[in-house]
């Protein structure tokens, strides 16, 4: 049986089918986030100072966008200001490639996760928690979701994890923030560092 594990309460896995339809607020592409930096191995995000068109440069201007890059290797990304009450961009790294992508969707009427490889990791932003599906074709691991806290206590969204450490899978790196926010949870500002606090954390 695959389970879900969410830190501090043990759930199963709840697939419900939906259809939820919300008017959207448009991004404005005239507004962007720049991110500049690099992930290593882990999928840990390092910022990086670089002068204009140093770094190779993506783009994430519109729903569904997506991009890719390689742990190692330095990037630009550019987003567009999207409103996060109606969208989130998700962070998601597979450890096996040593791999990641960012991609835009639509909270509501796009909110479903499809876990594919183990050892993924995805992170989510504010909110309510996605719905979960498993590939078919995907190995049977646990799932492990983690509320995400910066060092400041600001609630950034969800790490879900799809594999174990038992089952030879990095550990999520937020169950210490976690702890130390017990007693104390922000909200996260939205202010020009929301979108890399909200991708990467700390």
């Amino acid at each position: 049986m695959r389970n879900i594990i969410l830190i501090v309460i043990l759930v199963n896995l709840l697939i419900l089918p939906g259809c939820k339809n919300l008017q959207q607020k448009k991004a404005n592409s005239e507004e962007t986030t720049i991110i500049k930096g690099v992930v290593n191995k882990d999928g840990d995000f390092t910022e990086r100072k670089a002068k204009a068109g140093e770094l190779p440069k993506q783009y994430l201007s519109g729903l569904n966008d997506e991009v890719s890059f390689e742990a190692g290797k330095p990037f630009e990304l550019v987003i567009s200001d999207f409103d996060p009450d109606f969208y989130d961009v998700r962070y998601t790294f597979d450890d096996n490639s040593k791999t990641g992508s960012f991609k835009v969707v639509n909270k509501e009427e796009n909110d479903v996760i499809i876990l594919k490889n183990k050892c993924e990791r995805i992170n989510v932003g504010p909110g309510k928690l996605p719905e979960i599906k498993i590939d078919q074709a995907a190995p049977k691991e646990q799932v492990i979701i983690t509320p995400r806290y910066n060092k400041e206590c600001e609630f950034l969204g969800y790490e879900i994890r799809f594999g174990s450490t038992t089952r030879g899978c990095k550990d999520g790196k937020y169950l210490k923030p976690l702890s130390d926010c017990r007693s104390e949870k922000k909200t996260v500002r939205r202010n020009k560092e929301y979108w890399q606090q909200v991708l990467f954390g700390d």
